[in-house]
């Protein structure tokens, strides 16, 4: 019996079928879509439902930002002291006219950002470069040419010292994306004063929430347009620190310093001219009329009017003018007078505090502490890292730009903004400390203690190219006599034998070595021939070529080690 067939569907049944699967389809792929989004996955162009066009915070001024229905506000995370706008306007006041406040602002404006690059690689291995990405975002961000940051004369460099600087004030950066009207292109790259950024918390999630505060309302900014990055917040204050804020009262208190002390400048900081009048000579020069009984008030009178128009004659006297008085006016000097206090110890207590709360080194503010070349490299290497989180959050938010502006225009990438590194070693100490750790390695191969290959992976990172040279010296140790002994034709038949020249030998080789343990404290004072002057070279010239490179690599050894000796003696100096 025959398979009944099964009647394929036609028409309109057909067409029903197929719109079902495909609208269940796309249901699946945007559940999956917002999944990935929510967990911060999906590095796919941005959802038009998560932008505005324009500037978000100017679109919250004007009301166009609406809160979110289904965002239930619980209440306002309150500011510090610091974080309010008096004590913020006072800092950037002192920043800019201050002179140590200057100094440092500039120093951490320079070492943060000394130059950068940017970058952007493909998703998802970011190992691969996104050619035509990053042609894009190198036109827009260019130095001083690009559109982006043009409220601040163009380019991304000027839009980094922006942030650097506010991140030093505030102790938090914020920026925005300026969107198309048709939300498919990015204007600009806005940096926004953190100062009008208030966090609230919410009810759903317990997380805060970054908006603007308006009239009672508040706005929650976009997410996807707005970035707020704070500089070691407290675990209920979301805001940030400013690294100036504890410099507020040092320097006030070096400021009220420095005013009392051109008070006393100007009093006894220098001689002044003493005009002595003699009381007797005045009254002999008197009308008689004066001199009579009952008359004393109108005396006194009279020589205080003698006294006024001298004091009047004398003061408008230059500093170089030449006066002529008469016999009863005794001009003087006043020597300048002497402070009661230490006032060096004062001024160096004052300029203590002032460095330490603009965290800053002695050094880079033109003071110089006596510390010794190790403390000083020790105090860079911690001020480094200082310098270091500062770059971290700056990069971060400029990074956080660049990747989503690839994202708005469609690319499967990332964009990376990167510093050069800061050095925090010396690169002479480096070198010296990495000749003691090869020649370190060579004893360990010498001794059999660690194979080529090991030494090489840990010094190099990967195995060994060749064979030691060492190696051959080392092998060779016991036959290198005869070979030599043959090369100068010394053997049978010839005058003397091997054992004598190897005798002679040990006795040449004796007195070097005799040499050198006398003066190996001294830098460069026995170069065991190597330079072809003095008697050592006719010591030398003899020896067979075995002793020679032993020699050789004893002379570096030595070099070495004088060089780092001569280093600690010098630390414990400074030390001392």
């Amino acid at each position: 019996m025959a398979q009944r067939e099964v009647p394929k569907p036609v028409g309109p049944r057909f067409v029903y079928f197929t719109t079902v699967r495909i609208e269940k389809l796309a249901s699946i792929l945007d559940i999956f879509k917002k999944k990935q989004r929510v967990a911060g996955e999906d590095q796919s162009p941005v959802s038009k439902d998560d932008l505005v066009p324009g500037r978000p915070i100017i679109g919250a001024a004007s009301g166009k930002l609406t809160v979110s229905p289904d965002m239930t506000i619980m209440d306002m995370v309150s500011r510090r002291m610091g974080q309010k706008h008096d004590p913020i306007a006072m800092i950037e006041l002192f920043r800019d006219y201050n002179p140590d406040a200057s100094l440092a602002v500039w120093n951490f404006l320079r070492l943060v950002h000394p130059e950068h690059s940017i970058v952007a690689k493909l998703l998802p291995d970011q190992v691969e470069v996104d050619t035509d990405g990053l042609a894009m975002l190198r036109y827009r961000s260019d130095n001083l040419r690009g559109v982006y940051g043009r409220d601040y004369g163009g380019g991304l460099g000027q839009l980094i010292d922006v942030l650097t600087l506010t991140l030093i004030s505030q102790g938090a950066i914020a920026g925005e994306l300026e969107m198309s009207e048709d939300l498919t292109d990015v204007l600009d790259w806005c940096p926004v004063d953190p100062r009008e950024i208030t966090f609230f918390g919410t009810e759903d999630t317990g997380h805060v929430v970054p908006g603007i505060e308006k009239h009672n309302k508040f706005y929650p900014l976009p997410r996807e347009q707005f970035r707020y990055i704070p500089l070691d917040p407290a675990i209920s204050s979301p805001y940030g620190r400013g690294l100036f804020w504890s410099s507020l009262e040092a320097v006030f208190f070096q400021a009220e310093v420095l005013r009392d002390l051109k008070v006393v400048a100007h009093t006894a900081g220098h001689p002044r001219l003493h005009i002595k009048v003699l009381e007797e000579v005045v009254d002999q020069y008197m009308p008689a009329r004066y001199r009579m009984p009952g008359q004393e008030d109108a005396a006194r009178v009279w020589r205080d009017g003698v006294l006024s128009s001298l004091a009047s004659e004398y003061s408008q006297i230059k500093a170089d003018d030449a006066f002529i008085t008469w016999d009863w006016v005794e001009p003087s000097g006043l020597d300048a007078g002497r402070p009661s206090f230490d006032l060096k110890s004062l001024i160096g207590v004052v300029e203590t505090q002032v460095i330490s709360s603009l965290k800053q080194l002695p050094i880079l503010m033109g003071r110089i502490d006596g510390s010794g070349l190790a403390h000083g490299s020790v105090q860079w290497q911690i001020f480094a890292l200082g310098v270091q989180a500062l770059r971290t959050r700056v990069a971060t938010l400029a990074s956080w730009w660049a990747t989503q502006t690839l994202r708005i225009w469609g690319r499967q990438s990332i964009g990376l903004v990167e510093f050069p590194t800061l050095r925090t070693q010396d690169r002479l100490r480096e070198a010296q400390a990495q000749a003691l750790e090869v020649q370190t390695a060579i004893m360990m191969y010498k001794m059999g203690w660690a194979s080529n290959d090991e030494l090489a992976e840990e010094h190099v990172g990967h195995a060994a190219i060749g064979e030691p040279m060492i190696e051959t010296a080392i092998d060779s140790e016991s036959t290198a006599i005869d070979d030599e002994s043959q090369e100068e034709g010394i053997g049978e038949g010839e005058e003397g034998s091997a054992d004598e020249e190897q005798d002679e030998e040990a006795r040449l080789l004796a007195n070097l070595l005799k040499d050198f343990e006398w003066q190996a404290d001294v830098p460069g004072s026995r170069d065991f021939g190597l330079n072809g002057n003095g008697s050592e070279a006719a010591y030398f010239a003899l020896l067979p070529k075995y002793m020679r490179a032993r020699i050789a690599s004893l002379q570096t050894a030595l070099d070495v080690f004088s060089a780092v000796r001569r280093d600690r003696v010098f630390d414990e100096l400074d030390e001392d």
